[in-house]
């Protein structure tokens, strides 16, 4: 893929830990590269999202955040971080209302992404979307929910 003169990018899914690689040639000569991702901060996301299925397990807001998340966990793969939030909140988000018909649970599950990619603009990297995934399970899952 060409930058301008002089200028190349080329760009590379990598399966471990789950990311992108790409690597850019300037005209100078320099390259400049960036790793897919941390292996460590992947696994602590997963960890975090398991145990708020675990805790919350049959609640729509741990559906509802597994299918947003996932969703922008995908389609950042794909394609930048930015047009993945918006997958994930318009496609994920649709996803989720329409399995658990619950706005409550579908905009707060959204409201974390937010919360999330604030952190990462922030700098805490995968571990900031740990701890928003961790903060889920102080959200009481509603008394209809519990009866089912």
């Amino acid at each position: 893929m060409s930058r301008g003169p002089g200028t190349s990018a080329q760009s590379s899914i990598a399966l471990w830990p789950p990311g992108r690689d790409c690597t850019v040639r300037l005209a100078t000569g320099r390259t400049a590269s960036r790793d897919a991702g941390d292996a460590a901060g992947f696994l602590a996301i997963l960890a975090a999202g398991l145990t708020l299925v675990i805790v919350h397990r049959r609640s729509n807001l741990a559906l509802c955040t597994a299918m947003i998340f996932g969703t922008t966990g995908l389609t950042s793969l794909v394609v930048s971080q930015v047009p993945a939030f918006g997958f994930g909140w318009m496609i994920g988000g649709f996803l989720a209302h329409h399995l658990t018909r619950s706005i409550p649970s579908t905009l707060t599950a959204a409201a974390a992404l937010a919360l999330g990619g604030l952190l990462q603009i922030l700098g805490a990297g995968p571990w900031g979307w740990a701890a928003v995934l961790l903060a889920l399970l102080a959200v009481p899952i509603p008394y209809e929910e519990r009866l089912q």
